[in-house]
């Protein structure tokens, strides 16, 4: 016997396996572009871009955020970083950005144009060079306390590489580095 409030918890984007949420911010972008081209001609598009700074408690209703924003609490976050001048370039490999941008420029302040570069990225994957697939599909995982002897000998902090299968590597490439971005979209959406 399945509550409906368990249902609606399990099919939060948060909970989803990588390569779900990653088709979550791809179907998103797919329908900003269907929106409109600016921010004063899409309330959906406006909220995206004016809302970009999340409050932990985000997920709770209007009243409890409300009540959050009278308290002035300091422990704000920002979908990119700790501040409103962070952008989402700054969180991306420079191989992927070269190739992203061979084909379209990107306003890199826009959650938008994040989007926009998470979702070609999806649907061309098959397009980028393999080395940048091998290397959007590795994740680090961090040994307990051992350090690993290098191809040039020397010693670093021990780290094996987990490769997983697209799409879910990818997905796991764009929630390592944008970990607020899926509740962000969702909270919008």
């Amino acid at each position: 016997h399945t509550r409906s409030g368990d249902a609606r918890t399990a099919s939060h984007p948060l909970f989803c396996p990588h390569e779900k949420r990653l088709e979550f911010l791809a179907g998103f972008s797919d329908r900003l572009e269907r929106e409109g081209c600016t921010i004063s001609s899409s309330p959906l598009l406006e909220a995206l871009e004016n809302q970009s700074m999340l409050h932990p408690d985000s997920w709770k209703s209007a009243e409890v955020q409300q009540e959050r924003q009278n308290q002035n609490d300091c422990d704000q976050e920002w979908v990119f970083g700790r501040g409103p001048g962070e952008t989402w370039v700054e969180h991306l490999d420079i191989e992927l950005l070269g190739d992203a941008t061979r084909f379209r420029s990107y306003d890199i302040s826009s959650v938008r144009d994040c989007l926009r570069v998470i979702r070609n990225k999806r649907h061309h994957w098959h397009d980028l060079p393999s080395a940048i697939r091998d290397k959007l599909l590795r994740t680090p995982v961090r040994k307990e306390n051992r350090l690993e002897e290098t191809e040039e000998g020397g010693k670093e902090g021990g780290e094996d590489v987990q490769y997983l299968p697209f799409p879910a590597g990818l997905g796991r490439y764009f929630d390592d580095r944008f970990p607020r971005l899926v509740l962000h979209c969702y909270r919008v959406a």
